[in-house]
Parts: C-alpha cells; structure tokens; sequence
C-alpha cells in the first residue's frame, strides 16, 4: 500500500516539472537526440543563395536582349543597304534596255524609209514588235521603281522577288528589242532587194 503514493508523488512532480518548462520562456529548447536524425535546414538559410541567383539571370535575360536588339539593327542596316543596291542595279538595267530601244527605233526608222514603199506589210509587223520591246521596258522600269519605293522592312526576301521580276522583264525586253531591230534589218535589205529588181 505504501507503493501507491510514492508514484503518485512522482507522476505529479514530473508533470509538474513540464508543465513549468513549456511556460518559462526562459527554459533550454529540447535538443534532438541522435536517435531523431539531423534537423532540417532552414528556409532562411538559402534566401541569400537565391537572391543572387536571380539577380544573375536577370543580368543575363537583359544582355541577351540587348545583344538581340543590336542584331535586329545590323540585320535591318544590311537588308537596305542591300535593297539599294538591288534598287540601283535595277534602274540602270532599265535605263540601258529603254536606250537599246530608243536606238533600235532610230536605226530601224533610218532604215525603213528606202523600203516603206515595198515592205508596208513587214514595216508594220516590225513596228508592232518595237511596240511591244518599248512597253517590256516600260514594264521593268515600272518595277525598278516600284522596288525603290518599297518599304525596308518588308525584308531581304520579297526584294529578291521584285529583283528578280524586275530582272526577267528586262530579259524580255532585251530580246524583242534585238529580234525588232533584226527584223527592221531583215525588212530594210529584202524592200531595197525588191528596189533594184524593179529598177
């Protein structure tokens, strides 16, 4: 019977002793024992780590956007300075086609009027040719200009389409003003032909 208050006494003088240490402020924390493993690290501990590494991508994300900006101006400078090249190109091709015309007219003009009274029906089919020699050029001095009011930024692709237009249609011009000029000779020689034969 003596048993039983003893550890009643004990059982009270222990929750006593918690019941004080969960309320002093002032008491030691608990430690973990080995048994519990280590404690875990803290959040707070890797704030600083972060900051820095958010900081160095920021840094980062903005070099890579101005070294992007600085390579769209270089890309942009390099497509006009080539769309003028392109553009100038174009105009003189233009030029010397409408010259080659102008001058195959004139000779063809010259020749013509020994035969005009022998060869009305091949005069005619020469000035229709010429006619269409003069509006290919047309046509590609058209597009020469057209090309060198176009607008930069429609980019490098869409200047070689026109450059390349622009270069056809010259082509074109090129060989009807030949193909007119042969025929006015062709028509010239047979009429003054025809002249001698007659006289």
């Amino acid at each position: 019977m003596t048993a039983k208050p003893s550890l009643i006494a004990c059982a009270v003088f222990f929750l006593a002793g918690t019941v004080h240490a969960a309320s002093d402020p002032t008491a030691p924390t608990p430690q973990p024992s080995a048994a519990q493993g280590p404690v875990a690290t803290q959040p707070a501990d890797t704030k600083p780590a972060d900051a820095s590494r958010l900081r160095k991508a920021d840094l980062a994300a903005q070099q890579m956007a101005e070294h992007a900006k600085a390579a769209a101006e270089r890309g942009k400078a390099a497509v006009g300075d080539w769309s003028q090249r392109t553009t100038q190109m174009i105009v003189r091709l233009a030029h010397i086609a409408d010259e080659a015309a102008r001058d195959a007219a004139r000779r063809w003009k010259v020749e013509a009027d020994a035969a005009r009274g022998e060869a009305r029906e091949e005069i005619l089919r020469v000035q229709q040719e010429m006619a269409n020699a003069a509006h290919a050029t047309g046509e590609a001095l058209a597009r020469a200009k057209e090309l060198a009011k176009a607008d930069v930024q429609k980019g490098k692709e869409e200047a070689e389409k026109a450059a390349a237009a622009a270069r056809e249609a010259f082509e074109k011009a090129e060989k009807a003003t030949r193909d007119a000029a042969q025929s006015a000779k062709d028509a010239a020689s047979k009429a003054l032909k025809r002249s001698g034969k007659n006289a």
